[in-house]
């Protein structure tokens, strides 16, 4: 099944890595998508609590709060119908992620301009 990301709803970007999340919301909002960020796992859930997100793009190792965290909460309802997308650390460190979380997500760039 494909989704396809509108520009109605943000992209949340959840690192731990200052300069990953601004490579991301650069690039993302090049094409014209709104960008949010947390740099914690903790501040993600804080801000799933009351922000509807189009995607969630989630680094998997982080202190405290893990992005496999982050996901088994949205599994367990928070925000289950939103795609999230894996930002492994290194080849291999996403195998625990829960793959039913996975969607092929679509950018459809010609609607951000």
């Amino acid at each position: 099944m494909m989704t396809t990301l509108t520009v109605a709803e943000p992209v949340l970007i959840i690192d731990d890595e200052p300069a990953v999340l601004r490579m991301l919301v650069k690039c993302l909002e090049r094409v014209g998508f709104r960008t949010d960020t947390a740099m914690t796992g903790e501040k993600a859930l804080e801000k799933l609590k009351t922000i509807r997100y189009g995607l969630i793009m989630t680094d998997i190792q982080m202190p405290g709060i893990s992005g496999n965290q982050v996901a088994d909460v949205l599994k367990k309802g928070l925000n289950s119908a939103t795609p999230v997308i894996v930002i492994p650390d290194a080849v291999g460190s996403h195998s625990g992620f829960d793959r039913s979380l996975y969607r092929t997500v679509q950018f459809n760039f010609q609607d951000s301009q």
